[in-house]
């Protein structure tokens, strides 16, 4: 937990460094402790462990996001039930925290701005070429990726789903504003 707190506050201060923030603005506190309480939620809820963090904050938050560790392989339908659980509940704290809100590019904040990426792992290692290693959003999408990079990057190998129809397909309500 303490390594956790060393890498986000070393992201942030990566961050205020490339977008020319004071670390010492309140902004920034509220931002960490929103990320933090929804990585702690996260990790207990679905078993997942946090690589890392994200924002997009020039002027106001364009998108925040989490990179998250699952150990183990999983299907595209059971990676996509994921993803969209995690992007809801993402967004819903987004939402309800009042402190963030006059912070946000967007209020309500809409789900194609929340990121979350996931490396899945069998055991402590990356799959096997063929399975799926790498899932991310990217302005709306979720794009589900192979253990090969060189083949999910460039070939046919990457499936890009628009994230209402991954929504559609899991039945999970989320607002896509």
């Amino acid at each position: 937990e303490d390594k956790m707190k060393m890498k986000v506050l070393w992201f942030m201060f990566v961050c205020s460094m490339c977008f020319g923030l004071d670390d010492s603005d309140e902004d920034l506190y509220i931002i960490k402790d929103l990320r933090e309480e929804f990585i702690a939620y996260a990790c207990k809820k679905y078993n997942l462990r946090c690589e890392g963090v994200q924002c997009c904050y020039p002027k106001k938050i364009e998108s925040i996001g989490v990179l998250f560790a699952v150990n183990k392989l999983l299907s595209v339908d059971e990676t996509r039930v994921l993803m969209v659980n995690l992007i809801k509940d993402f967004q819903d704290a987004i939402n309800a925290n009042k402190k963030i809100t006059p912070f946000l590019s967007d209020v309500p904040f809409p789900a194609d701005r929340v990121r979350i990426v996931l490396h899945l792992y069998d055991g402590k290692q990356r799959g096997p070429l063929d399975y799926l290693s790498h899932i991310f959003t990217s302005r709306g999408d979720i794009i589900y990726s192979t253990s090969d990079i060189n083949r999910s990057i460039f070939e046919q190998d990457k499936i890009r789903e628009p994230l209402e129809e991954a929504c559609e397909k899991t039945g999970v309500k989320i607002s896509l504003i």
